[in-house]
């Protein structure tokens, strides 16, 4: 590996990072896809990762909060996307950790019943199954009871 090859390289991804922020995955696959070769795309990433200039943890922080805003996703789908992007899935969990508090997983919970235009029912087997839907889904016990208690 030429020294002007990581130069030219290096100078491709910082002009990808300076754009939006990146993926360790992602930055890799469009430096490849420029045409650099897979070890001088894993020296310059890495570096560039060890620097802080690319960081999955902040990327997925990000992403979360500019999500968060639009709403109607579950945090199992909030997860899945994340991991999609090639994220570890410890980095996902700690992101949506540090994001999800219980104010907008209501809001989420919210937004997610009316996107799939589910609605509460006054019989107990229909609002036991609509709790397991959002189980399963991905939402917090605490957030449930706090649903449930806004729904009585």
């Amino acid at each position: 590996m030429q020294a002007y090859e990581l130069k030219n390289c290096e100078q491709a991804a910082l002009r990808l990072v300076a754009r939006a922020e990146q993926t360790f995955y992602g930055l890799s696959c469009k430096l490849e896809q420029k045409g650099h070769s897979a070890s001088c795309v894993r020296t310059v990433v890495s570096r560039l990762s060890e620097l802080g200039i690319v960081s999955d943890s902040r990327y997925a922080e990000l992403w979360l909060n500019s999500r968060l805003t639009l709403g109607g996703d579950s945090p199992c789908r909030l997860n899945a996307a994340l991991c999609s992007k090639g994220i570890d899935r410890d980095v996902v969990s700690a992101a949506l950790k540090a994001t999800l508090n219980l104010e907008k997983e209501m809001f989420l919970i919210r937004r997610f019943l009316e996107k799939k235009r589910l609605f509460p029912a006054e019989s107990y087997e229909t609002r036991r199954s609509l709790r397991q839907t959002l189980r399963a889904e991905g939402f917090s016990l605490m957030a449930l009871e706090v649903w449930e208690g806004e729904e009585d």
